[in-house]
This record gives C-alpha cells, sequence and structure tokens, in this order.
C-alpha cells in the first residue's frame, strides 16, 4: 500500500543559503527544453548536463539531483532519485554539472520484486529537491522536467 500524506520537508529541502538557476540541460549531448521531449541515441544509460548559475550574492555549495518516473503502473508514485552531484558556484559566476546514469535509472520493481524495463516513456526532473508540489511551495523553485522516451 503506497502512502499518501503530506509530506512536512522533502528530500533536500533546506540545504543552502543562496540562490541558484538551472538552464541549458542536454542529455547525451542533445539539448533539451523545459517540458519538451528528448529522445537519446544511447541505450546503456544517460548523461545529463545542465549550466547551474549562482544568481545569489554569496559562493554556494549545491546539490543538483535527478529524478527519473517511468510511465507504468509499477512506478513509484513521485519518481525515484537516480543521481545527484554536488558543485560549489561562486556569486554570480555560472558552472556546467555533468550527472551520469546508468541503464537501471530506467527501471521499476514490479509486484513479484523482479527490475523490470519502465516502459518507453519518463519524465525526468533535474533540480535542487524533489520535484514535488511541496517542493514549490516551500523553496519557490521548480524542477527543470521533461520527457524522455527511448
Amino acid at each position: 500500500m503506497r502512502e499518501t500524506g503530506r509530506v512536512l520537508y522533502p528530500f533536500g529541502y533546506g540545504l543552502t543559503y543562496g540562490s541558484a538557476e538551472l538552464a541549458e540541460v542536454k542529455v547525451n549531448g542533445q539539448a533539451v527544453a523545459r517540458n519538451g521531449e528528448v529522445m537519446p541515441a544511447d541505450k546503456d544509460g544517460l548523461t545529463v548536463e545542465a549550466l547551474v548559475a549562482n544568481t545569489g550574492s554569496r559562493d554556494l555549495r549545491e546539490v543538483v539531483q535527478v529524478y527519473i518516473k517511468a510511465d507504468s503502473p509499477d512506478a513509484v508514485t513521485n519518481g525515484k532519485l537516480c543521481s545527484f552531484a554536488g558543485l560549489t558556484v561562486s556569486a554570480g559566476e555560472s558552472r556546467t554539472i555533468t550527472v551520469k546514469l546508468d541503464r537501471d535509472a530506467l527501471t521499476v520493481i514490479n509486484e513479484a520484486g523482479e527490475k523490470v524495463s519502465g516502459g518507453a516513456r519518463f519524465t525526468v526532473s533535474i533540480g535542487f529537491g524533489q520535484p514535488d508540489e511541496r517542493t514549490r511551495e516551500l523553496t519557490g523553485r521548480e524542477a527543470f522536467t521533461f520527457s524522455l522516451e527511448r
């Protein structure tokens, strides 16, 4: 049975005193628009790149998180954290971060406890916290989300 209660503090909330934005997201070298769609050529895994811009007045350490939700009845409710990477960005500067995901990122666990393909369509979110309503309420930031089809 899946719990549906409201989360008080989502994973990743409150980890920084700075402000940052994501831009120029690419998957396996292909540029992706926010709410866009991409069909990566590499079937063995994904490489996600993003430009992290420090929009605040102080240096910051930020953790970029990548969540994937399969279009499958066996998928977890809010997507699964597939990878994360930390970086330090000086005030007013931007840096590119690269996060690699192996092909397990595109799998789900079925009712029998077996790891199986998550299907052909996925929602990928990259951001500084969980891609959910509570994170948006608390931080005012929304994850960079796009569709992936293989």
